[in-house]
């Protein structure tokens, strides 16, 4: 008579088992020895429904308790490694079934099982930036005073090659060129260089006016009468 009632209470009681989960951080090529991690080194298992965090014990060990069954993403959070994550299959019964996986893997997909809840280190975390070497190049780029200093010695290294090799009638001309602008008083006087500007808008002096002055009338003839 009481069977059936007993046999109801374990159905209702099954779902709320809860199961202790143990696992370590075993020496590797990154991590020689594990002992060495930071105290705030923690490990999370989480899903959708629950969350359980612990902290790593000195004996490279960590532990959850009161884990009830189901399927769990372990993840290792460390100030100086990163760890692979990890999924933890929790059965009814107790049993723990653990996989490789990453983030973004579909659920559903089972990647390789690892034996037993180990975690490894995948990389060593790096708190500095690396130096760049020497690049003239990039040099070049960021300093517009080099680009100019660049271009400059191209013009006065390259422009004297290039004109030996223009024709020589054209090279002939150029140098006549050169030559009456470097002289301009050469081709003559120039009008506009003795005009005294400042005087002009002073009014202290002005232009030179031509002024025609008609020769006087002859007032009669040689050895004339008079009247």
């Amino acid at each position: 008579m009481h069977l059936p009632i007993l046999t109801t209470l374990i159905a209702l009681l099954a779902p709320s088992l809860a199961f202790t989960l143990i696992g370590h951080i075993p020496p590797s090529t990154l991590l020689s020895n594990p002992a060495s991690l930071p105290p705030s080194t923690s490990i999370t298992l989480s899903s959708a429904s629950s969350h359980h965090r612990t902290l790593l014990r000195h004996d490279t060990t960590f532990r959850f308790r009161d884990v009830p069954s189901g399927s769990y993403l372990l993840e290792t959070v460390s100030p100086t490694h990163h760890f692979a994550p990890l999924r933890v299959d929790v059965e009814k019964d107790g049993q723990v079934k653990v996989y490789q996986t990453f983030r973004g893997n579909a659920w559903a997909n089972l990647g390789p099982q690892v034996s037993g809840l180990v975690v490894t280190p995948v990389k060593q975390k790096e708190f500095f930036v690396v130096q760049e070497g020497f690049s003239p190049v990039k040099m070049l780029m960021q300093n517009p005073i080099m680009l100019v200093a660049l271009f400059s010695l191209l013009m006065v290294v390259g422009l004297p090659r290039l004109v030996d090799k223009l024709d020589p009638e054209f090279k002939k001309e150029l140098e006549e060129s050169r030559k009456a602008m470097s002289n301009p008083g050469g081709m003559g006087t120039n009008p506009a260089a003795n005009f005294d500007l400042a005087g002009f808008l002073s009014g202290a002096s002005a232009p030179a006016q031509s002024v025609q002055v008609s020769a006087p009338a002859k007032q009669g003839g040689k050895g004339g009468k008079r009247r």
